[in-house]
């Protein structure tokens, strides 16, 4: 008898569970049509996030605005370069944090008729002393209403213990350190406009770019006989890199949730093709173009999606879930993309030598590595 009502017990216990996860798999599906086709772009984006110029102003006229701002980081190239340039086509000023290149970004945000200031920086060296002094004097001055983390060193080698040293202090400042100290730096601004804001309707924004470090509770991976962990060997410094990053942000936007106008997204991409991604990513399934991913992410902007993770394109969510079907599979695919990305860097890395060199012997200086017994 007992026997008997502990099998009827198993069976409901089951029952429920797959109820539940079937309730679940419904959830997420109506979040997912919602999210990827249901959703569009705020209209006048910018309005919604740019001060008004005087108590009583006309917010419907725009003439009435003061000129508000975007920063961006890594903005010379790829993810960071769309940023700016689909935000300036919405009206924001832009401050670009990149490399050199940067410059010839500033000249085509600047044909669009807003403002565009320019800071070069080596965000290998973002532990340094003063490295973020420039940056926190450009910005005290402005009216910052929205900052894109999104500088990332894409590097790998193999095997490890052979990668150079600078590449793996270069990773952990890029990956770690940027993100860390602007955000810092810019949220004491971007909560006090806010207050500043008489209509109480004006919003500040924090977009985080990071990465998948987890795939969802599908296939067989909910039955836990697949670890839902993400993660790729050759590629150890980048991708805890980037961890922290995801970590980072997730604990961010649990921190400051009571402020309901200030819009915090942790972005998760999958493949986005770039000049810089374009011969080591053009085969991946459901990829992107940096357009279509930065313009996706528009979408979410002006508080028009919660709080939180998510990818920013339908393809990327899609194969996130997709490999719960086929977990088996996962620890190859990822081996092939550790493999086709840490054999483009190190190639890369062959023909910046110099630039290397340089920075080792530039470190060693600074902290007196090299010093007479």
């Amino acid at each position: 008898m007992k026997i008997h009502a502990f099998v009827k017990f198993l069976i409901i216990i089951c029952v429920v569970v797959v109820v539940a996860q079937i309730v679940g798999m419904l959830v997420q599906l109506g979040y997912f049509i919602r999210h990827f086709f249901c959703l569009q772009e705020k209209p006048d984006l910018m309005e919604l996030y740019c001060l008004p110029t005087a108590v009583g102003g006309n917010d419907d006229d725009k003439s009435n605005r003061s000129g508000c701002w975007a920063v961006v980081t890594g903005a010379s190239s790829g993810q960071g370069r769309e940023f700016a340039l689909q935000l300036a086509d919405r009206g924001f000023n832009i401050v670009l944090i990149g490399s050199k290149r940067s410059h010839g970004v500033a000249s085509i945000i600047r044909s669009k008729n807003v403002e565009c200031d320019v800071i070069v920086k080596d965000f290998g060296k973002a532990f340094e002393e003063h490295f973020f002094d420039d940056i926190q004097a450009c910005v005290a001055r402005l009216d910052v209403a929205v900052l894109v983390n999104n500088v990332g060193h894409r590097t790998g080698w193999k095997p490890f213990h052979e990668s150079p040293t600078e590449t793996i202090r270069e990773t952990i400042a890029c990956g770690t350190m940027v993100q860390t100290r602007l955000t810092q730096l810019l949220l004491p601004q971007l909560i006090r406009r806010l207050d500043n804001d008489p209509q109480h309707t004006v919003r500040s924004a924090v977009i985080f770019v990071t990465a998948q470090c987890m795939h969802p509770n599908t296939g067989l991976a909910v039955a836990g006989l697949y670890s839902n962990v993400i993660s790729v060997p050759y590629l150890a410094t980048y991708e805890a890199s980037n961890a922290y990053g995801f970590y980072n942000a997730c604990s961010l936007i649990k921190e400051y949730k009571h402020l309901d106008r200030l819009d915090m997204l942790n972005i998760t991409p999958g493949a986005v093709i770039t000049e810089n991604t374009a011969h080591t990513l053009h085969d991946t399934p459901f990829s992107v173009s940096a357009k279509d991913f930065v313009n996706n992410v528009m979408r979410f902007m002006g508080g028009n999606v919660s709080n939180g993770t998510m990818c920013a394109h339908w393809g990327h969510a899609m194969s996130n879930a997709l490999i719960g079907l086929v977990p088996w599979k996962k620890d190859s695919m990822l081996h092939d993309v550790g493999d086709s990305i840490a054999t483009d860097y190190m190639k890369r890395y062959q023909s910046q030598q110099h630039k290397y060199a340089d920075a080792e012997t530039m470190f060693n200086e600074i902290h007196g590595a090299h010093h007479s017994d």
